[in-house]
């Protein structure tokens, strides 16, 4: 390609190229200013175009573009823009030419604004967009909710056992629990009520000792038999915090006690009479009477019985009582007291008329007479010698004791201590006792049971119940409803110190538990895979197979909460140490 051009001097100067004839950049530059500035200015050199572009070389044309530019900026009195970096032209193809991009650029900052009308016809300028707006509300940070998940060991288990009470907390009263806490407050109460109660009974017996009517009254027996009580149960009361201090302080140290919770009672108390005194009373020789009455003390409760007489109360040789005293919430090492007072007082002789000093006979006075007279019921001529609001002490006397405990229950009479020789009772005290576990424990499941099929092991999937002191046995959970059970395990006659997994060298199958129970030999017992006969008794193995990990160890914690219940209150249950056939 060939271009020719003019110089300053009218010289003609010819570049030859080897490019192509395509039309260059710098022509259509040139064309452009050309537009651009109608009128030539003087002094400028003149660039002229053949037809055949191809002349002119893409070199030449650049320095001729540069010298016109620096023309026109030297003579412009505007200030110079900032420079602008050009990107970097793109590599072309050989005989291609490719027209440059223009550069986008955002939207002016501030463009017309929509309008708005707030009050009435007043419009005003929205500053921001909606979007501006959204953008500026504070966003809400989203959190995958969290589920709090509990896993409970005892899943689907119907068991009745008593959830652990809850540790104490910094905010209760010396650290104490909140039901602990709670105790002791009403405990508390009761002192005051009791206390209450034994002022009121203090002054009625200055009243009778300071009158003679009332001296061996049944009116100052009854007051006897007031602050008896009540100073018993202001005693246990105190007794009560104190020991609910001591055992929140245990707690605190991590020293546990034991969760088996059980009932107790006590009927038909019975009191063997000497014979001599019952033959003395009979004849009607003795001037005083004997008043009977029994206090049934477990920590911080005192229940007293009816009080009885020996005018009135005597059947054959014995006096008996007809309460009946049940006790909850005892722990598996209680002991209940039973403690028998008496009190001995003259023979009543005055009537209830002359004791009061009512004349039915004759005239009734008038109010203002009546008022001049001194009552003696109201002022007694005696006074206390600490003062009329001290507090006495009772005159019933302690005749004898016995303590309750699991050890002694099954006993049919029991010999009351500290008997003194001048008392009328013989020593003897008779009455009926019963226990239960308030643990109820109830479970229910599938259990795969191994048997012993002529010398055989097999394997039966059934359908067992636990309830009480049983363990029953159906093939369908149906059966439960419909039939008796096709065998039952007494759990009372179990001899297995703690239910635990089988030993592999007894049984390699998984999640196996092993029972063995007890029970008198029978002339077709003989020694088997489940069976071995030591003398007189006949030991029974019982292997009890689960489907789960979780199973047998839910199975495991039933069956022992069982087992502890019953030999803490059953006394026929059989304890592992006494195993006689070991």
């Amino acid at each position: 390609m060939s271009t020719v051009y003019r110089a300053g001097d009218d010289t003609l100067v010819s570049y030859t190229s080897g490019q192509s004839d395509a039309e260059s950049l710098g022509a259509e530059i040139l064309a452009m200013a050309r537009q651009q500035q109608p009128q030539q200015q003087p002094g400028l050199p003149t660039l002229y175009e053949s037809d055949s572009s191809s002349d002119m070389s893409g070199m030449a044309a650049c320095a001729a573009i540069d010298d016109v530019l620096d023309n026109m900026d030297d003579e412009d009195d505007e200030p110079t823009p900032p420079k602008r970096t050009r990107p970097a032209p793109q590599r072309q193809e050989s005989g291609v030419f490719r027209t440059p991009m223009a550069s986008l650029r955002s939207p002016e900052k501030y463009s017309d604004l929509p309008s708005v009308v707030l009050d009435g016809d007043c419009e005003q300028p929205l500053m921001h967009s909606v979007s501006f707006y959204r953008r500026q509300k504070p966003q809400e940070v989203r959190v995958t909710p969290v589920k709090p998940v509990v896993r409970n060991r005892e899943v689907g288990s119907s068991s009745g056992a008593r959830p652990p009470a809850p540790p104490a907390g910094p905010g209760t009263s010396s650290g104490l629990a909140a039901g602990t806490q709670e105790r002791i407050n009403q405990l508390q109460k009761e002192t005051l009520q009791q206390q209450t109660v034994m002022s009121q009974a203090s002054q009625a017996l200055n009243l009778c000792n300071a009158t003679i009517e009332f001296t061996g009254s049944a009116e100052m027996v009854e007051a006897e038999r007031l602050l008896l009580v009540a100073t018993h149960r202001r005693q246990a009361a105190l007794s009560e915090v104190q020991r609910l201090k001591t055992e929140g302080a245990m707690l605190q140290q991590g020293i546990t006690r034991s969760a088996s919770r059980g009932s107790i009672s006590v009927s038909s108390v019975t009191l063997p009479l000497k014979s001599s005194f019952v033959r003395e009373v009979a004849a009607g020789s003795a001037n005083y009477v004997y008043y009977f009455v029994a206090l049934l003390r477990y920590r911080g409760q005192v229940i007293a019985t009816q009080m009885l007489s020996s005018e009135d109360s005597i059947k054959g040789n014995a006096v008996s009582f007809s309460n009946l005293v049940a006790f909850r919430e005892l722990e598996a090492d209680f002991c209940v007291s039973l403690e028998v007072y008496g009190l001995q007082t003259p023979r009543e002789v005055l009537p209830h008329d002359a004791k009061y000093h009512i004349h039915r006979k004759e005239r009734s006075k008038t109010p203002k007479k009546m008022l001049k007279q001194q009552s003696l019921l109201t002022s007694p001529a005696i006074q206390s010698p600490a003062g009329p609001g001290a507090v006495r002490a009772t005159s019933f006397l302690l005749m004898g004791f016995i303590h309750l405990t699991s050890r002694n229950l099954s006993n049919n009479a029991w010999t009351l201590e500290q008997v003194s020789h001048a008392s009328p009772l013989d020593g003897g005290v008779y009455m009926k006792v019963n226990c239960h576990a308030d643990c109820a424990v109830e479970e229910r499941g599938f259990i795969t049971v191994f048997d012993d099929v002529s010398g055989f092991g097999a394997w039966h999937r059934r359908w067992c119940v636990l309830s009480g002191s049983r363990l029953s046995f159906w093939r369908y959970p149906e059966d439960e409803q419909r039939q008796p059970a096709q065998s039952v395990l007494d759990l009372r006659r179990c001899v297995t110190e703690r239910v635990a997994p089988v030993p592999r060298d007894i049984c390699a199958r998984q999640n196996t538990l092993l029972l063995v129970t007890v029970r008198q030999g029978r002339p077709e017992d003989s020694d088997s895979l489940v069976m071995q006969c030591r003398g007189s008794l006949t030991r029974l193995r019982h292997l009890l197979s689960l489907d789960t990990r979780e199973e047998r160890q839910l199975w495991a914690d039933q069956l022992n909460e069982t087992l502890a219940n019953l030999r803490a209150w059953d006394p026929d249950a059989m304890q592992p140490h006494l195993d006689p056939s070991a």
